[in-house]
């Protein structure tokens, strides 16, 4: 149990774009989790998300739903 609390040995340093790895950036998830409709940051604004992906998780969803159900 005292493995769960030891001190990093380390400093831990930024290296460069961690989110490179994903070929993004930066972070794509706001870090306030409200939408701004006003703002130009695509992350804030609601443009960041595609519609039609949505489309399909719901669609997934319900098959899921009914299927489990019967």
């Amino acid at each position: 149990m005292g493995s769960i609390f030891k001190k990093a040995t380390g400093i831990v340093t930024d290296n460069g774009n961690v989110y490179e790895c994903y070929n993004l950036k930066e972070n794509p998830f706001p870090l306030n989790p409200f939408l701004n409709q006003e703002s130009t940051d695509k992350r804030y604004n609601g443009d960041i998300y595609e519609a039609s992906v949505r489309d399909i998780e719901e669609t997934s969803g319900r098959k899921f739903s009914q299927s489990s159900s019967k």
